[in-house]
């Protein structure tokens, strides 16, 4: 049932519990020692007593007031393969372990009950766990997150709770009672009232709460939004994701951008306390995530740092800063990633190719086809990829073709992406599959570009 079998991380490349980070590495120990176990996990054993039966468990995280414990019982890998833990010996502390809950062991209504737990208390310490609790394997766990965090004032996982509304009954049932309590209106949706019947109201709950949502209202029982300085300790345990966010292991950074994403504008005071630890070459994949968090928050620290990280010295993080910029859309996206089109690097200047495929438009596709002359190699691929997205046209369509019998696979697989997306379909899978395969998917995307 529970199993603390897993080894601190070790240091990764001075980032990450450097003598900048928080972040502590694990203590040297003699070879083949076991780890020194943190205090929670013997807490949490003796909760999730596995003689009991499940409901009886469940009961007892339900009646559970050890928040520290129930922040841990709520977690699954299926959110996030670490987990963090207050340790007043690291720096900062907060230690970083791998989480111990996952495999075959689903354990999903003690993870519900340990959310709902969480809300009865009105615990804001776990609102990034909640958050990243939205990624459960198990959508009746990221459905109870969702009412959570409206409770905790945010909106991150009402996308979930519209999404869960075309699962399954065990799901939608839950979602549309939750969507219905909070905003006291009736979508006549029905678990068994027939495909047709179910998607009008689906439909319904979203106009609603687009409508809703463009309003400024607040819903009945939605807390105030989280501003930084509320809470001190939630403050600490941002700051740590945003140590994550700069680590050595790619899904933990990965999964810390969803987390800090999820947050909000808020998260752009975090990123930016933490930006001269990422400054220098060693520190370009964190501030490349930074760019990438950013790229999905808005408000007017967001958009500074963001400018700050398109004019950074190094190509990789002037690129996802460009990306970042065009996915949040808005008027000036499109100027951005034109101007991008003259950077001294091949690199950012194939992202604003993309980006401006991505934009579409009139204006994309000029600044396109006045830079697509002098370009050749990864660029020049690009741009005919963007321009092809933008406006199909014959001469466009035997440009990607060339791409995609030639030599560069990087330049193959942009071309395939970019006709599956003109098709609306997936016509081929593998950029690598056999010249016969690819000549045939030719034909399909040649008929479905007429």
């Amino acid at each position: 049932l529970y199993e603390a079998t897993f080894d601190p991380n070790a240091p990764g490349d001075g980032l990450f519990g450097g003598p900048d980070g928080i972040l502590a590495p694990a203590p040297e120990r003699p070879a083949g020692a076991a780890p020194a176990e943190h205090p929670i996990h013997a807490r949490v054993r003796a909760l999730l007593d596995p003689a009991l039966p499940e409901l009886e468990r469940a009961q007892r995280v339900l009646d559970a007031r050890d928040v520290d414990v129930l922040r841990l019982v709520m977690k699954d890998r299926s959110q996030s393969a670490f987990v963090l833990l207050d340790d007043p010996a690291a720096p900062g502390g907060v230690r970083l372990e791998e989480n111990p809950f996952g495999g075959v062991d689903r354990r999903a209504l003690e993870r519900i009950a340990a959310i709902v737990a969480l809300e009865r208390l009105g615990a804001r310490v776990a609102l990034p766990e909640l958050l990243l609790a939205l990624d459960d394997r198990d959508r009746l766990v990221a459905v109870h997150a969702a009412r959570a965090l409206l409770k905790l004032g945010s909106r991150a996982g009402v996308p979930t709770l519209l999404s869960a509304l075309d699962g399954k009954a065990y799901e939608n049932e839950h979602a549309h009672r939750i969507l219905r309590d909070l905003s006291g209106e009736d979508f006549g949706f029905a678990t068994d009232g027939g495909l047709s019947r179910r998607a009008a109201a689906v439909a319904r709950a979203r106009a609603w709460w687009t409508e809703f949502a463009a309003g400024g209202k607040r819903l009945p029982g939605e807390g105030a939004p989280y501003r930084r300085g509320d809470d001190a300790e939630v403050d600490r345990r941002i700051s740590a994701y945003v140590e994550v966010l700069g680590g050595f292991q790619f899904l933990y950074m990965e999964q810390a951008r969803a987390m800090l994403s999820r947050l909000g504008p808020e998260a752009a005071s975090f990123l930016r306390d933490a930006l001269p630890k990422a400054r220098g070459a060693a520190g370009a994949t964190w501030r490349g995530g930074m760019a990438q968090v950013l790229g999905n928050v808005s408000g007017p620290e967001a958009d500074a740092l963001l400018a700050e990280l398109r004019a950074d010295d190094h190509s990789a993080v002037r690129a996802r800063a460009v990306e970042a910029s065009a996915r949040r859309g808005g008027p000036a996206a499109i100027a951005i990633a034109a101007a991008a089109l003259a950077d001294r690097d091949p690199t950012v200047r194939t992202a604003a190719a993309e980006a401006l495929g991505a934009l579409g438009g009139p204006e994309a596709e000029a600044a396109l086809s006045a830079a697509k002359a002098p370009e050749g190699g990864a660029v020049g691929a690009a741009i005919s990829c963007a321009l092809y997205r933008i406006r199909p046209t014959p001469e466009r369509f035997a440009a990607l073709e060339a791409l995609v019998l030639g030599p560069s696979l990087a330049a193959r697989t942009a071309a395939v992406d970019a006709l599956n997306h003109v098709s609306g379909r997936k016509v081929l899978d593998d950029p690598q599959a056999p010249e016969s395969e690819l000549r045939a998917a030719l034909e399909v995307w040649r008929a479905a570009a007429r």
